[in-house]
């Protein structure tokens, strides 16, 4: 990995340092004659930001990089401190089906412009978690229907009312901690997410009446952490039959014989609450 690191930045330096044509001329020369599989050996483990210095070379590099990237099996994609002009690069990954922009909640720049300029048509897991500036807008830029995992925690422009669901029918796993999108009738839209098996809604300060989520028959997993508006009388007519494992930590207001209730009902369900 150091040595694929010093080839871009001997690459980026030394072709900063001369014209281009002397480039294609001297270095670009070299690295055409080199075996298609040391190309793809230098460039298949280099992340988004040095992908995009190479790109920028000039036209010449472009293609190389470009066709290299076309020709990889790579299939899971992890990037930090995202921008909306890095963004459009990441198409190059064409055979992606896990893309994590949402790295230590790193995603700060990334706004609904860079989302539009997504267009990978094989991912079936993406994680935007953190990326504040994100709206409904944004997401209505991707094809969400072929996802069947989404992290949208935290993302700080999602508000009441604004989701589109009907988008989201294909999920098993949505992790929606954070939001502001946190009250019992956003909790009853959630419904039509029938394919659900994990759920995510921590910090909804709002809710107070899990069994809206009647629906989610299938779901198996579900996170209630920091729900603090959820009072005893919130999980009596809780009635998920798939459901395993629950958590409701600092989740005051729930007696710990509500919880052993629950658990003397529920044999098979792990309830975490300490």
């Amino acid at each position: 990995m150091k040595v694929k690191k010093l080839f871009v930045g001997l690459l980026v330096g030394g072709f900063c340092n001369y014209s281009l044509m002397a480039m294609e001329n001297t270095n670009m020369s070299s690295y055409e004659k080199a075996p298609s599989d040391i190309h793809t050996r230098l460039f298949e483990d280099l992340d988004v930001k040095s992908v995009v210095q190479l790109r920028c070379v000039s036209t010449t590099m472009l293609g190389h990089v470009t066709q290299c990237f076309l020709s990889l099996n790579r299939h899971q994609l992890v990037v930090s401190e995202i921008t909306d002009n890095m963004l459009g690069h990441v198409n190059i990954f064409a055979n992606l089906t896990e893309l994590n922009l949402g790295q230590w909640g790193l995603c700060l720049d990334l706004t609904d412009t860079g989302l539009q300029t997504l267009q990978l048509t094989n991912l079936k897991q993406l994680d935007l978690g953190g990326s504040y500036q994100i709206t409904p807008t944004g997401l209505s830029h991707i094809n969400l229907t072929n996802l069947n995992q989404l992290n949208i925690s935290n993302c700080g422009g999602l508000m009441n009312g604004t989701l589109d669901y009907g988008n989201l029918t294909n999920l098993t796993s949505l992790n929606m901690c954070g939001l502001e999108v946190n009250t019992d009738d956003e909790l009853s839209r959630l419904n039509i997410c029938t394919n659900l098996t994990s759920l995510d809604l921590g910090g909804w300060v709002q809710i107070t009446d899990p069994s809206l989520l009647m629906s989610l028959t299938n779901l198996k997993q579900l996170s209630l952490e920091g729900c603090s508006g959820i009072m005893d009388a919130g999980l009596s007519n809780l009635n998920l039959p798939s459901l395993i494992w629950l958590k409701v930590t600092d989740c005051w207001q729930i007696t710990d014989g509500k919880i052993q209730e629950l658990k003397d009902k529920n044999p098979n369900l792990e309830i975490i609450n300490k």
